[in-house]
């Protein structure tokens, strides 16, 4: 999550030899992510302080790498997903006071 919080917008899954990815996550969670055939991350919330979320996308029917005409909208909807976590923290605190 770490490394995902640094970027903070749709995350590319590749799992190359010399990629980003490949370089910074140990060996366990490349495997995961490879056996699971995630292809792009999206974050819905990320905050170390709260709640994380992020959606988790596979690949493509197209076999194609998602690209930014892509990403701009998965973004969008990961940002009103992020209001839904909201929500419910606010009613619960509500709840309490009363």
């Amino acid at each position: 999550m770490a490394a995902f919080r640094l970027c903070a917008k749709p995350l590319q899954i590749s799992l190359a030899e010399s990629g980003f990815l490949k370089q910074q996550l140990p060996s366990e969670d490349t495997n995961f992510l490879r056996d699971a055939r995630i292809d792009l991350m999206v974050p819905i919330a990320i905050a170390s302080h709260s709640r994380e979320a992020f959606m988790v996308l596979g690949p493509k029917k197209s076999e194609e790498p998602y690209g930014s005409e892509d990403q701009e909208p998965l973004s969008g909807i990961g940002s009103a997903l992020a209001l839904l976590f909201e929500r419910p923290l606010t009613r619960k605190r509500e709840s309490a006071q009363n």
